[in-house]
Parts: structure tokens; sequence; C-alpha cells
């Protein structure tokens, strides 16, 4: 396969468009063609010839009868890296891959985003790393071809990881045995010694510190700090899937921030929309919403209301009063039309809240994702039990008998496992967490809460 226009393919449309020349453009200059395959080659001789057009005269003038077309298509050559698997990509000509990453460098860094991203799911669900070892046999013949930051941790990643499944990791992670993470580590730094390039490292000290998550949170805050402070090009941000490195910390990390000040403020800024609860309702659910999240999800929120009557549905609103005053108003047309449809009446179990987003937050969507824990606190002064959960999720039954079976938990978060299980930013999930009562008789809010806040002012904090 080549995704090169040859001497053929050129002559062929030229003549198929009746053309009288070939005008050829390289980086700084037009070279004009006869149509003839013997000119056509002198032209597309020394490989700097990157488009083609055809031109015919008429009037005694020059004009085009086609645009430019590439030379080397490294359009579709890009979208092709993008969509091959690791047995496919060895269609692609390496030659041409680095010629295109050249001239469409933006191109390739979101194909290996891409190639990163699907490969760490299908690892997922089925570790092997015979699928890696293609990958990275195939980008080794490009790395000599192309000095690249975005590839250079891109082949580090997949080094990495192939030692790693190679030496025991899945087994570490599948049977909690850490016995075999002293060699493991071994392998890895003396696979890691050998890199040079900054970008090679910043790879290293992702994986490591993913895996010391496993056994020791202060190893492994020290290692993503140091991450950090060696990713000036925010190569880890841009691939996305380890995001979550941006915002672990430490216990050390969050006592000599301010976070328990900026905990206080918080909590101290919450108001209640609707009159406070008498506590007779035994379980609240507790959701917190932007404006827009409230416009797409609200009518399944009043229609999971009107189902569970013996539920309260609490609304944490994050925004200004006004706007928060709009929704409710909004929201309240909508139940009344609600009711007449489906006749299941107006539900009276919900109530709204509403909390400021903080000036020092970066990133306000992270924000609306965390606002229900600050809300739990109080909440739980006035139900027994609370369910925290995501807007967007939905039952798929009548979730009862599952909310009467976990009452007695005092907090609970859904586990990845597998692979997956090695990042600790998806190694439990905040979708939906349970809270009882008795969680206010340890620090677990405290320390939960101090660690958002801190969090809450990264500039990349959504996995926080």
């Amino acid at each position: 396969m080549s995704y090169r226009a040859d001497v053929r393919q050129i002559l062929n449309e030229a003549l198929a468009a009746d053309a009288d020349r070939i005008c050829f453009r390289t980086d700084s200059d037009l070279i004009f063609s006869e149509v003839d395959s013997d000119a056509i080659e002198l032209a597309l001789a020394g490989g700097g010839t990157q488009k083609f057009k055809f031109q015919r005269m008429k009037d005694g003038r020059w004009s085009d009868v086609t645009g430019y077309a590439k030379v080397l298509d490294t359009t579709r050559l890009l979208n092709d890296l993008m969509r091959a698997d690791a047995s496919s990509v060895a269609n692609i000509p390496i030659d041409e891959l680095a010629e295109a990453v050249g001239r469409s460098g933006d191109r390739f860094h979101l194909a290996l985003k891409k190639i990163l991203r699907n490969l760490n799911d299908r690892l997922a669900a089925q570790p092997n790393s015979l699928v890696i070892s293609r990958w990275r046999t195939y980008f080794a013949e490009l790395e000599p071809l192309v000095h690249d930051d975005y590839l250079d941790y891109f082949i580090a990643a997949l080094e990495l990881l192939e030692c790693a499944l190679d030496n025991g990791l899945f087994e570490i992670i599948a049977d909690s045995d850490r016995s075999k993470l002293k060699p493991l580590m071994q392998k890895l730094d003396s696979c890691a010694s050998e890199y040079q390039s900054v970008p090679a490292q910043v790879s290293a000290l992702n994986q490591f510190g993913k895996i010391y998550s496993l056994v020791d949170r202060l190893a492994a805050a020290d290692c993503f700090r140091l991450m950090k402070e060696k990713d000036q090009d925010n190569l880890v941000p841009y691939f996305y899937s380890d995001m979550g490195s941006q915002t672990y910390y430490s216990q050390h990390d969050i006592l000599d921030s301010g976070a328990e000040d900026r905990t206080k403020t918080i909590c101290g800024s919450l108001r209640w929309l609707s009159p406070e609860k008498s506590g007779d309702s035994e379980l609240g659910i507790l959701i917190s919403v932007d404006s827009n999240f409230f416009r797409i999800y609200a009518w399944l929120i009043y229609y999971y209301a009107q189902q569970l009557p013996n539920v309260d549905f609490n609304v944490l609103i994050c925004g200004d009063q006004a706007e928060a005053e709009q929704l409710i108003s909004d929201g309240d047309r909508f139940v009344e039309g609600l009711s007449t449809l489906n006749r299941s009446g107006v539900p009276t179990n919900i109530n709204f809240l509403r909390i400021p987003v903080p000036d020092f937050v970066v990133q306000p969507k992270t924000f609306y994702a965390s606002a229900r824990f600050y809300a739990a606190r109080p909440l739980l002064n006035v139900y027994p039990r609370l369910y925290l959960m995501d807007a967007d999720l939905m039952f798929t039954e009548d979730p009862t008998r599952y909310f009467e079976r976990i009452k007695d938990i005092p907090f609970a978060a859904p586990e990845n496992l597998g692979l997956t299980h090695l990042s600790p930013w998806r190694r439990y999930l905040a979708g939906n967490v349970p809270l009882n009562r008795s969680i206010l008789d340890t620090d677990f809010m405290d320390d939960l809460l101090n660690y958002t806040s801190h969090g809450l002012s990264a500039q990349q904090s959504w996995m926080l």
C-alpha cells in the first residue's frame, strides 16, 4: 500500500483532465512539467514536491483545470493510522509516515492519542503484551526517522507497559500479591534507565507512579510531582487518559495547603432554596448540577421523584441565585405538564439547594461534579442515609430493594478491576456513592473535602 501519487497515476489523471501541463508545488517554489512520464518523474525527484494541479492553455493564458492534490496523501494516511489495529498498521509505509509527521504533526499526535486510548481500553478487557509488542515494533522503525516528543512519550509508554505485563503486573493487580512488586519495579527501572529524552522520562514517572499507588501513596505522589515538573510540554494532559495524575496528592500535600480554609468557605456558601426538611424521610438522593446539566436531565429527576415518592431528591444547583431561581421556575412549569401527561401527580419530594462556584476553581465542571460532597454532611443531619449520584445515571429497575440492602454501609464506591485498577483515578468511581450517617463519626468527610478543595485549584482537575 502506498499513499504517494506515482508517475503513472499523475500522468493518467492529467490525460483524463485533458491538461496541457502540470504545476507542482514544493515548500518554496513551483515546478511546471509537461504531460509526459519522464517530465513528471523529474519533477518528483528529490522528494520535496508536495502538491500538484493540472492546467490548460486557454486564450493565451494558463488556467487551472483542477485544484491542488497532495503528492503524499497525509490525510488518508493518518486517518488510516487512527483506525489501524496492531496487525493492519504494518501496511502503512514507515517512510511515508515519517514524511507525514513532518507535514502534519498535530494530526499525527492525535493519532497517537487515539491509539493509546484504544489500546488501554482493549487491555482493560484483555491484557495481552503481544498486542503492545506489535505496536511498539512498528513505531520503533519510525523513531530513528523523526524527532518528536509525543512519539518518545508514546513509545516509552508502550515499552514500559509491555515490560510490566510480561513481569506479572496483571497478577499483582488481580491477586493483590504485592510480593512480586519489587522485582517488577527493578525490571521497569532497568528499562527506563536507558531513556535520554525528557518525554520518555515523563512517561516512565507516570507509569511508576501508578504502580506505586498500589502500595505507597507517598512514593506515588513523589513520582507524579516530579513528572509534572518535567512535563513542560503538557504531554500527560494531552494524552488525557492519565490526567488524574495532575491531582494525585499525598497527605503532606494537603496539610501544607489552605485546603481546610477553602472547605469551610465552600461549605459556608451552601444555601437551601426549598424549606429545610423535617427529617421524615429515611433516604435522600443528592445530585449536583450546573444550569446546562439541569436543563438536560431535569426531566429524568422529576420522573424518578414521581415514581419514588418515599425517597427525597435533593438537587444542588451550582450557580448564582437568579440562575437557580429561573431553573426552578422552569422546572415547575415542566413538572405540571409531566403530571398532566402521565397522570402521576406533581412530586413533592424534590428539594433544591444552591452553591456558588468558588473563585479559586480553575475548571468549573470539576466543581459541578464534586459539589454534592460538600452538601453531604449537612444533609446527613437531615437523612440517616444519602445516595450521591450523577444526574445522567438511569435506574433500569426499581432501586428500592437495592437501597434497603446497602442501608447499613457507611460509605462505598464501585471498584474497577483488571488493568483499569492500575490507575488510581479510575480505581474507584464516584458516580454513585451511598453514605450512612455513621460516617460522620469518622474523619472521612473532612479528608475527602479537604483533598477535593486542594485539587480544585489545579489547572487540569477533571479527574479529581
